[in-house]
């Protein structure tokens, strides 16, 4: 019925960082098969390099509602003596090699200076947006204070960008919308002030449109505060679906279309 989008399940599965905040901080035990429960028909794992899905592939492979998409996130251009050409070769060899409906996240970050330079980052990006136009493959991409920026090297390329854990105004989603990509909203969409995503949702159209939780991060409410889990993507759902006043089944259902049509290609 549900589907996230974006979650980042080994972050989110790791136990030592897995706390309830409500109750000290202390440790929850969790096991992977707790993060599938049956109204998730997918959860899309996010691996933020290629060598990271390497190491968590032969783990998560038994868990048939996981998908992958693995990218090099922007923070990687500022990694002194970060050998970008290498990377990007890693990344294809993965892509090709193993099971992925998407490339990223991948993008420009100019709200963190640790994030390296402008110039860092659009390189990097520029040569995975190519690469998955090579591929076919759409890509997620990570877009925080760069909006022009990010969409700057998008213009380049034809493939369809997911815009994940939008965070901009009217006029961005409108210009994403008019070169055919996909808003994706994560759960500070049910955040009594962010006013300005409120308004975007009542804009964009159903069929532009996914649901993510950005797990462990971003948890929407009522839980907001506490560990991010895929299944709380029902909250961000629910949320749309009363600011819009529209029936949740339909809801879900449009979703799962506009999913399955960019990333499983069933249409």
């Amino acid at each position: 019925m549900f589907i996230d989008s974006h979650a980042h399940i080994d972050i989110t599965s790791d136990q030592k960082r897995f706390m309830d905040f409500d109750k000290k901080k202390h440790l929850i035990p969790i096991e992977l098969s707790d993060l599938f429960p049956p109204d998730l028909d997918y959860v899309v794992h996010i691996s933020l390099n290629p060598f990271d899905f390497l190491k968590n592939y032969p783990i998560f492979k038994q868990y048939p509602k996981m998908l992958y998409a693995t990218g090099i996130y922007p923070d990687h251009a500022a990694i002194k003596d970060f050998d970008e050409d290498h990377y990007i070769a890693e990344l294809k060899k993965v892509l090709l090699e193993y099971p992925h409906i998407a490339l990223g996240e991948a993008g420009i970050d100019l709200k963190n200076d640790s994030y390296g330079t402008l110039s860092q980052q659009e390189s990097l990006l520029h040569k995975q947006v190519a690469l998955a136009e090579e591929l076919n493959l759409p890509i997620i991409i990570h877009s925080r204070c760069s909006f022009r920026e990010t969409y700057d090297v998008l213009k380049d390329y034809k493939t369809k960008a997911i815009i994940h854990c939008f965070s901009y105004g009217i006029k961005e989603a409108e210009e994403i919308l008019e070169r055919g990509d996909i808003i994706s909203f994560a759960g500070q969409l049910s955040y009594k002030n962010t006013l300005e995503l409120h308004a975007v949702a009542q804009m964009v159209p159903l069929e532009s449109l996914l649901f993510e939780t950005d797990s462990p991060y971003l948890t929407p409410t009522p839980f907001r505060g506490k560990w991010n889990v895929p299944a709380n993507v029902e909250h961000t759902y629910r949320f749309f679906a009363q600011l819009r006043d529209i029936p949740l089944e339909i809801l879900c259902d449009q979703v799962k279309v506009n999913f399955e049509n960019i990333f499983l290609k069933k249409n």
